[in-house]
């Protein structure tokens, strides 16, 4: 190996020469960790190819450099290599730069690896790594010190000059992260916490699956256990802890694969991101036993109201379901139900010949559930004690013939999906291309009316303040349209809870929603990108399908929630609440007890309505921006195209009514935990999106691309550590949010 080009992945290496990265993993394999083999290409051989190349020119491997790093590959191993950038901005504490510069795997040939090297190069010089300089600012930026490619003095925030990592890339059954410090708990924190998939990490990174989330205590105890299968013991993982904190000096997160082999260490970084939270600032903790609890936030960002979940608490109830369901502080969280049997595996074919007939089955529930709780109907206490065992019913087959089928093929799909691209078969940017023909129904039919409207400025005036238009030249078909979408898709609520309002209670945010469509030149179809490959076709039919069971879903929730608002008036003109929406703030025992009472003067339920209920108002300025230091980047996965740069508009609690969400987002990138496809209305003119909790096959990964804007999701923290109008820059390529 020619040590002036290259060094052995072995302590002690110098961060500015071979970057922190490399340099940690050299320090923690030292302590007696096992780390991928590897080397590393110096920071002083960009530096060479930067002068030999013109200002705009993308820097070359020489011959000299290739012919060495083919003798130098042939001295690690067997193929296939990852390469990637080690530079002295990443992992450092508070700029963990985490995304910021590219990796490559399942590279094969010396070509290959050549080629890749230039492509990280050339990575280190993008627009994104100049902004996120500016805004952290880091002491390495200094050019005498990191920079001899550049000359001092000729740009406020000189680019820097880079290191690549080259190591072997290992086969992983398991991979994750485990964090030395429990970031939900804070730096002090006395647990661990450990993010597993199978598979690769890519699996994680590119946001294709949610981790299982394992908490360790200090003496080895993991709660739930770990699977027997994973390779490593909880203690194991505990060591493990402590190399990584002496390797970072200090709380550090650690990327793993846990291979046949043991556990090897892939990256060592300081903690940069505290408080994984819930819509009150904390996050919800489930754990219950030896079940793997895993908190719905996707879904249910937020706390359920108490009618909800009582819901949820009866559901659970139903000896089938192949999961359990609890509420924790108002939020929801699943687990697998000890003892069900495992679920029956069915390929994409399958799950799409078979839905035709599972969706009429549904349909003939959902019958059940939406003729008696149509007005006229007078609800007594069995009166809805029978709708609700309806809707145990419908809810019961839904989760086997809707929940089961379609989730084992979002994982497969995940699987396929991680599989292509651990092996370099299909690029992250052939993956957006790969998924950009997945729509949303409601999208789509209102993207069809603002087709419609858009040759009428006049009435499109009118849309955009809400009014009816039916008077207007083309103004009757275009109300015609209207009221077969909320026929159609009025159901869909902004979050899942039977007491926030549908679709159809806000006919105006739909005429909103409409002209923003229309003034925004939102595009008629997906954005382009490269075709599938031909493993993952099958189930990306099945994810589009996958809208429709969304939509059974909100139908049942409304019928409830009509029924719901029928006993609340009930019980305001017999004077036993002020509301009719107060009937959200009980349980179900104490409201189908209070109808059981008959026509005289039943108990008075103001006592046991819930004291904390959900705040029924659009609340963009939440809470002030906490006290505790702020990140300035902020990771997540990237969806839709290109850059952006505008100011944020952060909306932590969905729970209003889609009156007050129509157009509030115009021009602005809006934060919000996340989205349900209702959320076409509050992102129609918005500039990007940036949500806490969701990835790359979520609903608000197929809202960017439907609209054509860009995306950062599952950031985890970013309605923590953004407030409204902070100037907020999008890369969705490396999937970074920069506050400046």
């Amino acid at each position: 190996m020619d040590h002036r080009l290259f060094a052995p992945l072995k302590h002690p290496l110098d961060p500015r020469d071979h970057g922190t990265k490399a340099a940690r993993l050299a320090r923690i394999a030292d302590l007696g960790a096992q780390v991928p083999a590897g080397l590393v290409v110096s920071a002083q051989v960009h530096a060479a190819a930067l002068r030999e190349a013109s200002r705009d020119e993308a820097p070359r491997v020489t011959p000299e450099v290739t012919e060495a790093l083919r003798d130098a590959l042939n001295e690690m191993g067997q193929a296939p290599w990852v390469v990637r950038t080690s530079a002295q901005v990443e992992d450092r504490p508070g700029a963990s730069a985490a995304g910021l510069f590219r990796s490559e795997l399942g590279l094969r040939d010396v070509k290959g690896v050549v080629a890749a090297l230039e492509r990280c190069w050339w990575a280190a010089h993008a627009e994104r790594v100049r902004v996120y300089l500016e805004a952290t600012n880091p002491e390495a930026t200094n050019p005498e010190a990191t920079n001899p490619g550049e000359t001092a003095g000729e740009s406020p925030m000189p680019l820097p000059v880079v290191a690549i990592l080259i190591q072997r890339q290992v086969r992983a059954r398991w991979a994750g992260v485990l964090f030395t410090r429990d970031p939900r708990q804070g730096a002090d924190s006395d647990h661990l916490l450990c993010e597993l998939v199978r598979g690769s990490t890519t699996a994680v990174t590119a946001g294709l699956m949610d981790p299982d989330v394992f908490r360790l205590d200090r003496s080895g105890r993991s709660r739930p256990p770990l699977p027997v299968n994973v390779g490593a013991t909880a203690g194991d993982l505990v060591d493990l802890a402590g190399l990584a904190e002496q390797a970072a000096s200090g709380p550090a997160d650690v990327e793993l694969a846990l291979t046949e082999r043991g556990t090897v260490v892939l990256q060592v970084r300081p903690i940069t991101a505290y408080g994984l939270t819930g819509a009150h600032g904390r996050a919800p903790d489930p754990s219950d036993g030896d079940l793997s609890w895993r908190w719905d936030a996707e879904h249910n960002p937020a706390p359920l109201s108490p009618l909800h979940a009582s819901l949820v608490a009866r559901l659970d109830r139903i000896p089938s379901l192949p999961f359990r369901m609890r509420c924790v502080d108002g939020y929801l969280s699943f687990a697998a139900r000890p003892g069900a049997p495992p679920p029956i595996e069915e390929s994409p074919d399958q799950v799409r010949r078979a839905w035709p007939e599972r969706r009429r089955q549904l349909e003939g529930l959902l019958q059940e559930l939406e003729e008696p709780s149509k007005p006229g109907t007078d609800f007594r206490g069995v009166e809805l004690e029978s709708l609700l065992l309806a809707f145990d019913r419908f809810y019961e087959r839904y989760a086997a013939l809707a929940g089961a089928p379609f989730s084992g093929s979002h994982r497969r799909l995940a699987t396929r999906m991680d599989g292509d691209l651990a092996r370099g078969v299909l690029a992250r940017d052939q993956l957006h291309g790969a998924l950009a023909g997945v729509a949303t129904p409601l999208t789509k039919a209102l993207t069809a009316l603002a087709r419609q409207a858009a040759p009428h400025p006049a009435l499109v005036k009118e849309l955009a303040e809400g009014l009816d238009v039916s008077h207007a030249p083309g103004g009757a078909a275009l109300e015609s349209g209207l009221t077969a979408v909320i026929s159609r898709l009025g159901a869909l609520p902004p979050v899942w809870d039977v007491a926030v309002p549908t679709l159809a209670e806000s006919p105006a945010a739909l005429r909103r929603t409409v002209a923003a469509l229309v003034r925004t030149g939102r595009p008629d179809t997906a954005l382009p990108g490269d075709q599938p490959s031909e493993l993952v076709d099958p189930h990306l039919l099945n994810l589009a399908a996958d809208e429709e069971d969304d939509l059974l879903f909100a139908r049942g929730l409304a019928a409830l929630r009509r029924a719901c608002l029928r006993v609340g008036a009930h019980l305001v003109a017999a004077d036993r609440l002020d509301h009719p929406e107060d009937v959200f703030r009980l349980e179900l025992e104490p409201l189908i007890r209070a109808l059981d009472s008959g026509p005289e003067p039943g108990p008075e339920l103001r006592p046991f309505l819930a004291t904390d209920p959900q705040d029924p108002r659009f609340e963009p300025q939440y809470r002030d921006r906490p006290s505790e230091p702020q990140q300035q980047v902020l990771r997540g996965f990237g969806s839709g195209a290109g850059t952006v740069q505008a100011q944020a508009l952060v909306v932590r609690r969905l729970v209003g009514r889609f009156e007050d969400l129509a157009g509030a987002a115009s021009g602005r990138i809006v934060v919000c935990p996340s989205l349900l496809p209702s959320a076409v209305v509050l992102l129609a003119g918005a500039a990007g999106i940036v949500t806490d909790h969701g990835g790359l096959l979520s609903h608000g990964a197929i809202l960017a691309r439907e609209l054509g804007i860009p995306a950062i999701l599952g950031t985890r923290v970013a309605t923590t550590h953004i407030v409204t109008d902070d100037l907020l820059w999008l890369d969705t390529d490396q999937g970074l949010v920069i506050r400046r």
